[in-house]
């Protein structure tokens, strides 16, 4: 059964109301007025673990951990309408079939130019 996250460290330092802990850090993002409301999730102890290998500091709480996890996967910049439209095409001329495989491409370029080495092709962004 997965291990419930934090109790642990709770039962560790009940001394140390809540709100002192998690305030009591610089840069932490969470603000001291935020309201104290939390919840209980459960997660597999391998989970614990690699969050427990994020910690930046002895005792960091898992919810600043999960924060800072959460931050970092939010896109500043979402993509565009155009993009999305662009890469929906793109995957449409897959499903039907209408690409070439890298040895396809291969041949065809030897084909062009039977006197260049086409053994690497690399990737160029445009």
């Amino acid at each position: 059964m997965p291990e419930r996250c934090g109790l642990q460290e709770a039962q560790r330092r009940p001394w140390i109301p809540r709100t002192t802990a998690l305030d009591s850090y610089p840069g932490d993002g969470i603000s001291p007025g935020m309201p104290d409301e939390t919840t209980t999730i459960e997660i597999l102890k391998s989970d614990r673990d690699r969050l427990d290998e994020l910690r930046r500091y002895p005792d960091e709480p898992y919810l600043i951990i999960v924060r800072r996890l959460l931050e970092q996967i939010e896109d500043p910049e979402p993509l565009s309408p155009e993009t999305l439209a662009s890469i929906q095409a793109s995957l449409d001329e897959i499903r039907q079939g209408e690409f070439l495989t890298h040895g396809e491409l291969k041949r065809d370029l030897e084909e062009r130019d039977p006197t260049h080495n086409h053994a690497f092709i690399p990737y160029n962004d445009p």
